[in-house]
């Protein structure tokens, strides 16, 4: 490009006097314009939006409970805070089953801080 439109041009010379002024110019408007067409053209792009479509369909954890520590320490610990913020709320005491079922969530999260494993038999003995 330096040959056919730069050194023809006496304006544009004088902007670029050499070729290396030339070449990094264009380089620094070259990637910047790429990059900028690039994210404009997936955005607009409806590859982008099925490819993530594909995906949610793909993965069934999306919209369930993964299993392990979700499933079996902290879906449980949310159900039973939102039991006990109830019972607060309404004035009623904690029950016996309401302890004994906050105990063993306790148990439960301590062997995960621990580095233990909760859920499956066959996760929970490698550790």
């Amino acid at each position: 490009m330096w040959y056919l439109a730069i050194q023809n041009i006496p304006i544009v010379q004088q902007v670029f006097g050499h070729f290396l002024e030339f070449a990094i110019a264009t380089s620094v408007v070259g990637t910047v314009a790429a990059i900028v067409i690039g994210y404009v053209h997936l955005k607009r792009s409806p590859a982008y939006s099925s490819e993530a479509d594909i995906g949610v369909e793909s993965n069934p954890y999306y919209y369930k409970l993964p299993p392990g520590f979700n499933r079996e320490v902290f879906a449980p610990m949310y159900f039973e805070l939102l039991v006990l913020m109830q019972k607060i709320l309404e004035g009623r005491p904690l029950g016996d089953e309401d302890k004994a079922r906050i105990e063993k969530l306790k148990e439960k999260l301590k062997l995960l801080e621990s580095g233990g494993a909760v859920g499956s038999e066959r996760f929970a003995k490698q550790n």
